[in-house]
């Protein structure tokens, strides 16, 4: 646990959304003594909600009550590891979540970052959540930067037919993620990371790319996407692109210059979670 985690007045606990049909999500919570709003956080591809203990606290101290769920076949949640037979079923997690939020816990903010940020954009334009009011993507997945070696990307869409369950190595790297040696060594050290994805997951990830840049301009929050400028998994000029197409006006991109993917786990992060902090609460209704 980082010494943020344990600021007075901070509640952490944890509960499972049941899935009735569906997997069970497993979430963690952190609740302030007097909530302003929600931050509901969505974790990117073969990691887990509890890899954001850091920023969600830093949140919390800031009157946010800061919520995370493992995704499905991530973390602790059910279903078959790193596969999704259609990629909309993350959304209809995100969907699902977002509903145990109270409502005296409003106004509802995301905070998505890779994978989860193309999950959360997925989501958002569809239009099914007017509770949300605005977004944070950090990095998110709306290019690919890791080089995958194309026999591989041969594989995969073959497989995607037939074998749908075949499971490949992401090729990510633990130092391609941060500078900092601590939080390298964390993720190392982490049973719940999984670094394998099937091959449906990997048709279905590049058929939602397509469907969420065509359809950016139906995105109606205000939307912040932070990349990084060194990223080697996710493309920041995918991301720049996207920014432009968004609907809402209240919109902007920014560039993270040097850093690796993984800014909110970046060794100048504390800056950071005080610029995400701050556009969440100018944007809280007076």
């Amino acid at each position: 646990m980082s010494e943020s985690a344990s600021l007075p007045g901070i509640e952490r606990t944890t509960s499972t959304l049941p899935g009735n049909g569906e997997p069970d999500l497993f979430c963690r919570h952190w609740t302030p003594a007097q909530s302003k709003g929600t931050v509901a956080i969505v974790h990117g591809l073969g990691e887990h909600s509890g890899r954001y203990d850091e920023v969600a606290t830093f949140l919390a101290s800031r009157g946010f009550f800061a919520t995370a769920y493992d995704q499905r076949g991530f973390g602790k949640s059910g279903g078959p590891r790193a596969h999704v037979p259609a990629w909309g079923e993350y959304a209809g997690d995100l969907g699902r979540f977002l509903e145990t939020v109270q409502p005296d816990r409003s106004p509802v903010f995301l905070l998505a970052h890779s994978m989860g940020g193309l999950v959360a954009f997925d989501f958002l334009e569809t239009g099914s959540c007017p509770k949300v009011r605005g977004i944070v993507a950090t990095s998110p997945l709306l290019g690919v930067a890791v080089r995958v070696p194309a026999w591989k990307g041969v594989l995969g869409r073959v497989a995607s037919r037939l074998l749908p369950r075949l499971s490949l190595p992401t090729e990510v790297q633990p130092t391609d993620l941060t500078h900092d040696p601590a939080k390298i060594a964390e993720y190392e050290a982490d049973g719940l990371i999984h670094e394998k994805a099937t091959a449906r997951w990997y048709t279905e990830m590049l058929a939602a790319l397509v469907r969420v840049h065509a359809n950016a301009s139906r995105i109606q929050v205000p939307s912040l996407v932070i990349h990084a400028g060194a990223d080697r998994v996710t493309d920041p000029e995918a991301s720049r692109r996207f920014v432009e197409r968004i609907g809402h006006p209240d919109r902007e991109f920014r560039r993270r210059e040097g850093e690796f993917h993984e800014v909110l786990n970046e060794t100048n992060r504390a800056g950071l979670y005080e610029e995400i902090a701050d556009w969440f609460l100018a944007r809280i209704p007076a």
